[in-house]
């Protein structure tokens, strides 16, 4: 690996970082999120990767019965586009769902809040 490719990497990871921070409100999750993304995400990514080229190297097989076919090397960027955008997708809808998970936690602000044993304490207005 180049140097370049190291650098991107390390900023990648500290952008991750820093909205799985936003996200769970909480630095220890985000920061077991981002050391375990990879078991998650190299999968993911592989699996979308190969059904999105497959469909792609089908589609090309009919569009060359018509005498239009496109170049694999251009198959394979396209594919590679669509795994990251599916991939970003991916991210984008769990980092959502988890900021609202954590907001049950740990309420609006950041830090825990406090928790009363039985729901109707925490309650405003009369208890009944």
């Amino acid at each position: 690996m180049n140097t370049g490719s190291v650098a991107l990497i390390i900023v990648v990871s500290i952008v991750f970082l820093f909205v799985l921070r936003w996200c769970h409100r909480c630095r220890g999750k985000a920061f077991l999120s981002a050391l375990f993304a990879p078991l998650v995400g190299v999968p993911l990514s592989t699996v979308a990767f190969l059904a999105i080229a497959l469909l792609l190297r089908v589609l090309n097989g009919f569009l060359s019965g018509f005498g239009a076919s496109i170049s694999r090397t251009s198959l394979m960027m396209i594919a590679s586009l669509a795994t990251a955008l599916v991939v970003l997708f991916l991210v984008v809808l769990y980092c959502r769902e988890q900021r609202s998970l954590s907001l049950v936690q740990y309420g609006p602000r950041f830090g825990p809040r406090y928790h009363a044993p039985s729901p109707k304490i925490n309650q405003k207005g009369p208890l009944h």
